[in-house]
């Protein structure tokens, strides 16, 4: 057997753009579609203009007969017609772009319209804010023979002499930068694509950053009878738009090829066992499981977004229990739904080791092969009352609220199309307290009215609020409102968990509190100067302390000596019992509705602790 040949090259961005515009270099037919977004393109022009590096590309040239037919590189219409030289296995993405934005071809998108700011030195889109202003547009700057061209129209345009300099400069940098800067080739000679696909394989295990979805394109092309990966994956991404799943990652849905082929995701060198499959017996049944899977997930479990799916393991082992039970009872689905919330509170995928992630699944296979009756071990579980963790779609903790908000809402309000559309933060908060799930185009809207009591709600339960914690930002006592919320939440994340069947376990914590004061030494006028002084210089040497959240301890065990603190400051201000009582009085009258100062105070102790990390 001939040796392959490798061999490493450095060739001008220029050369590789001729030699795409005149069919030498081609994008193959299954590699996947243009995707990059104009930031992108923005980045990887600004990159070469500073003379950054922007990686290698690797190129295979065939010397099969039924070499693979290839992709316009703009418009991605596929031909028979063409036969390149050599075709561009990795780096699809960046030779387009810089090919499509130095051309002149009047059939170019519009994202490659782009354009260089001669006043700020960069590159740029017209918009209605630069359209007067010069720039220029970049295929003119590269094209050397309308260079020219546009160094007469400035120097003929009336401007001062040293902006005429300015401008004939900054055209001529670029020019010379886009025309002489250098990219590494890898080029794949004297083999078949299976080999230079193996080749392509091996040069992934050393590091270089190929996408599984590239790699399994290049893997399992055989001729141009052969499944194209990639549309294959839109035509599922397609179908799962409907559930909010669009945005889901090409690698998820890999995932969950494998078990057609016996095999799975976990195992060592996966991508080897699809090499020899005809992927059309492994799509056709894919997109009808994996669409069982979200579906589940969107109706069942209040997964309406791709963003609130906790953990894409889930999806796998969704996918994998309808692929194996095609006719599930009602017992197994509410199974199911079990393992995924539970899976979510207890943040079992969460850093989790492949090790692990084999455990939790070859448990849940004992399920579905009907060897156990449940999709795993359950635990007690050991429920946060802190709620002190930063709210968003990235966090499982977050997103188990966000889905029982769903689901309350569903309840509620039964006809309403629930979308996820970002979140809310009340008083610029980001602990769940403060947060609310946006889900609907409306929503944030109608919080931002009702909470400032311009609007009122037949459905206060659906945003985690209550009247109760109306009235109390209506009075001005915003710790009231957070500590009244965050119980609500918990409420809602125990009736969840209780709901399975689930056995809880809480922590308790007494003598300490942490508790939200605004103005904080407005509310201690009673200290004489000199504490005040003391109180004032321990706070400032830290940061700014008016919205800090603070924790009274009791320090001594006879009750005489109590601290307030700052976990966020590091500072601490202790004072005696009669002292507290002022104090607390003050506090209690404008925040908690003037309770007796005695009673607020162990109310205040017998809560639970909430320091910040």
């Amino acid at each position: 057997m001939a040796r392959i040949s490798i061999k490493p090259e450095r060739e001008y961005l220029r050369e590789i753009a001729a030699k795409l515009e005149e069919g030498t270099y081609a994008i193959p037919a299954f590699q996947r579609d243009y995707v990059w977004k104009k930031n992108q393109i923005l980045d990887l022009f600004d990159s070469i203009s500073k003379g950054y590096p922007i990686g290698s590309i690797i190129l295979w040239k065939p010397k099969d007969l039924d070499i693979p037919p290839v992709r316009d590189v703009l418009t991605e219409k596929i031909s028979n017609e063409i036969k390149p030289e050599y075709y561009i296995l990795d780096g699809r993405q960046r030779t387009t772009t810089f090919y499509g934005c130095v051309t002149d071809r009047a059939d170019k998108p519009e994202e490659f319209q782009l354009y260089y700011d001669l006043d700020e030195d960069s590159f740029v889109y017209k918009n209605k804010r630069n359209r007067k202003k010069n720039i220029y547009e970049v295929s003119k700057i590269y094209d050397t023979f309308t260079m020219l061209g546009l160094l007469q129209d400035i120097m003929s345009s009336g401007l001062t002499e040293e902006k005429t300099k300015l401008y004939i400069n900054r055209i001529k940098e670029i020019n010379t930068i886009l025309q002489t800067y250098e990219i590494g080739e890898m080029i794949i000679e004297n083999c078949t694509l299976d080999e230079s696909s193996t080749v392509f394989s091996r040069i992934n295990s050393e590091g270089t950053d190929i996408s599984k979805m590239a790699m399994l394109q290049a893997l399992t092309y055989k001729n141009k009878e052969s499944v194209l990966v990639s549309e294959e994956i839109a035509e599922i991404t397609r179908n799962l738009s409907e559930y909010g799943f669009g945005g889901i990652k090409s690698d998820d849905i890999l995932n969950c090829c494998y078990t057609y082929i016996g095999h799975n995701f976990y195992e060592n060198k996966v991508l080897e066992f699809l090499k020899k499959a005809d992927m059309a017996t492994v799509f056709t049944p894919l997109k009808k499981d994996i669409n069982k899977a979200v579906e589940f997930l969107y109706r069942r479990c209040g997964v309406i977004d791709y963003k609130v799916l906790p953990y894409s393991r889930q999806l796998t082992a969704a996918h994998l229990f309808f692929k194996t039970i095609e006719n599930p009872t009602e017992k197994q689905l509410d199974e199911l739904e079990k393992w995924f919330f539970y899976t979510t509170y207890q943040q079992m995928f969460q850093n989790s080791s492949l090790g692990v992630v084999r455990s939790i699944f070859k448990r849940f296979d004992e399920f579905l092969k009907g060897e156990k009756e449940t999709a795993i071990d359950y635990d007690k579980i050991d429920l946060d009352e802190k709620l002190n963790f930063k709210f968003g779609s990235g966090s499982a903790a977050s997103n188990f609220i966000t889905m029982c908000q769903v689901l309350i809402r569903r309840e509620a309000e039964p006809e309403a199309n629930l979308t996820y559309v970002g979140e809310y933060y009340y008083n610029k908060g980001n602990k769940p307290a403060s947060a609310f799930a946006l889900l609907t185009s409306d929503d944030r809207s109608d919080i931002v009215e009702i909470l400032n009591g311009r609007q009122e709600c037949d459905n206060l339960a659906a945003y985690f609020l209550t009247d109760e914690m109306l009235t109390a930002l209506a009075q001005q006592k915003e710790s009231v409102f957070f500590h009244l919320r965050k119980q609500k939440i918990l409420s809602e994340i125990r009736k969840k968990l209780e709901s399975y069947g689930f056995e809880i376990e809480t922590e308790d914590v007494e003598g300490q509190t942490d508790f939200d004061v605004k103005n904080l030494l407005d509310d201690f006028e009673y200290l004489n100067n000199a504490e005040r002084s003391d109180l004032c210089e321990v706070l400032q040497s830290q940061g700014e302390y008016d919205s800090a959240v603070f924790t009274v301890t009791k320090v001594s065990e006879d009750g005489d000596l109590y601290a307030i603190s700052s976990p966020s400051f590091n500072a601490e201000y202790q004072f005696d019992s009669e002292t507290s009582m002022t104090a607390l009085k003050q506090i209690s009258d404008k925040y908690c509705g003037g309770e007796d100062p005695v009673a607020f105070f162990d109310w205040l102790i017998a809560l639970e602790k909430e320091r910040d990390e």
